[in-house]
């Protein structure tokens, strides 16, 4: 009897079925970083795929438009380049649009392509077009290493470094959560809406650390912070603490943890969406990289156990992150992930 395909599942046979083709141009290939890394001559390319999600987030909730999903289809990519530290240098869509779709319709996705891709100096260098029986957003970017700078690859961790997340994380999970509850008030719904559609994304810093040298090991957090820092450790054949009361969290998903009695830190380790990336760097570099404006959050170990510290008690990180493989929606994947992480840390004392 066959099973369900689970996209999300296939990436370590993935690499072992492919990994005769494998040459000495590839630095990074399948499940050793978000992007593809080749060396061509003095050069580094990077390459990442994504699609948009087929029913988006805010498409679920009932209020994105043609122009915002462009704009989230060019984020998605440039966060996979930026969570490694290339320099993004084109991008490529590929566009499937139901064949009902109006003119109108493919240019308003178009502009708001068009509107991101100038947000971070890049160009639209190509792509295909075509109609079907369902809308397909998918888009390639691609991207180098800055001269004289370094990029921060997924594999390559090591133990007594600091872990840093770029910027705020848990606002996309809380939007979910606050808009689908119904909570909250408007001037907070406006937030949560406008955090599932305007994408916000750390360029500068990415770019500032990897011509600087100073990141090792990155990943952008599209999953969730759990998933991903699990990604990053197993790649990278480590462990990691985290520490709660470190992770920069907004004041508006604080309002909402609080009308739920959990602590605000939950909502970062939920689906992702936020566009930032987690980074590891030397302890030396601490200064620096602080100043750079990214937030320090835990160190990576010898173990291969992630654990989390809260207010002096140290639990397992459960493994969590949103999955394609879930199909009831997005606010129903936050809940039980908000609930798995109660009912997990509560039993460790947390």
């Amino acid at each position: 009897m066959s099973t369900h395909l689970d996209p999300d599942g296939v990436h370590n046979w993935l690499a072992s079925s492919f990994s005769s083709l494998k040459n000495s141009n590839v630095i990074a290939g399948i499940n050793e970083d978000d992007c593809a890394v080749l060396q061509i001559g003095d050069s580094k390319i990077v390459i990442t795929t994504d699609y948009l999600n087929a029913n988006p987030i805010s498409k679920q909730l009932g209020f994105a438009t043609y122009w915002d999903m462009g704009r989230l289809l060019v984020a998605a990519n440039i966060s996979d380049l930026l969570g490694s530290g290339a320099l993004p240098v084109g991008f490529v869509a590929s566009i499937m649009m139901e064949k009902s779709s109006s003119d109108e319709d493919f240019r308003s996705l178009m502009d708001g392509v068009k509107y991101e891709l100038n947000n971070h100096n890049t160009p639209l260098i190509g792509g295909d077009t075509k109609l079907g029986k369902s809308n397909a957003f998918c888009g390639t970017a691609i991207g180098i290493e800055q001269l004289g700078g370094k990029l921060f690859i997924k594999n390559a961790a090591k133990p007594d470094q600091i872990i840093w997340v770029s910027g705020l994380i848990g606002n996309a999970g809380a939007a979910v959560h606050g808009l689908s509850a119904k909570v909250m008030d408007d001037n907070w719904n406006q937030w949560a809406r406008n955090t599932l559609t305007i994408p916000s994304l750390p360029f500068h810093k990415s770019i500032a650390l990897a011509k600087q040298a100073l990141g090792k090991a990155g990943t952008d957090i599209s999953d969730g912070l759990g998933e991903n820092l699990y990604d990053l450790c197993e790649t990278s054949s480590i462990g990691a603490t985290i520490y709660a009361e470190k992770i920069p969290i907004d004041d508006h998903v604080v309002q909402l943890a609080n009308q739920f009695n959990i602590p605000p830190w939950f909502y970062a380790f939920s689906i992702g969406g936020d566009f930032q990336f987690i980074v590891t760097t030397n302890e030396e570099d601490r200064e620096i990289v602080g100043h750079l404006g990214f937030h320090e959050i835990g160190i990576t170990t010898t173990s291969k156990d992630l654990v989390i510290s809260s207010n002096n008690n140290v639990s397992s990180l459960p493994r969590l992150g949103h999955t394609d493989f879930n199909t009831e929606g997005f606010a129903v994947e936050v809940q039980m992930m908000l609930k798995t992480l109660k009912v997990s840390l509560n039993d460790q004392g947390i």
